[in-house]
């Protein structure tokens, strides 16, 4: 099934968008599909919280929200990862994360991606 979207934001422009990506209509497939978003916005909080906490771990002066956050993730045991990180690591690493987060799911390009990124560390 095709589906043609068409914005017009202007008088004398036209936008036209054809996808063969199946949109989802059942209630299983619209809940699937949403909670794959809630998945992706979790995984990128969590990249991001991943950065503000080892930026922040080698602080000396910290307000109360950032020591409750940090002694959160203290009671997780999540310090020692942040701390044994080296930042040449967590870098590309989180990029790749990212890059996986944001790309949309119907499209072919995450194999050139792995491809070339494996390529790129390698050389």
């Amino acid at each position: 099934m095709q589906a043609l979207r068409t914005l017009q934001p202007t008088a004398s422009t036209v936008s036209y968008t054809v996808s063969t990506r199946p949109l989802p209509r059942t209630v299983p497939a619209r809940a699937l599909y949403h909670a794959g978003i809630l998945l992706r916005v979790g995984v990128a909080l969590a990249t991001g919280l991943l950065f503000w906490a080892k930026w922040r771990i080698a602080s000396e002066k910290l307000s109360p929200y950032e020591a409750w956050v940090l002694a959160l993730l203290k009671s997780w045991q999540l310090d020692r990862f942040v701390e044994a990180g080296q930042w040449r690591h967590l870098v590309p690493a989180a990029f790749v994360v990212l890059f996986l987060v944001l790309k949309r799911n119907y499209t072919g390009t995450l194999a050139y991606f792995i491809c070339y990124s494996t390529l790129a560390l390698t050389t």
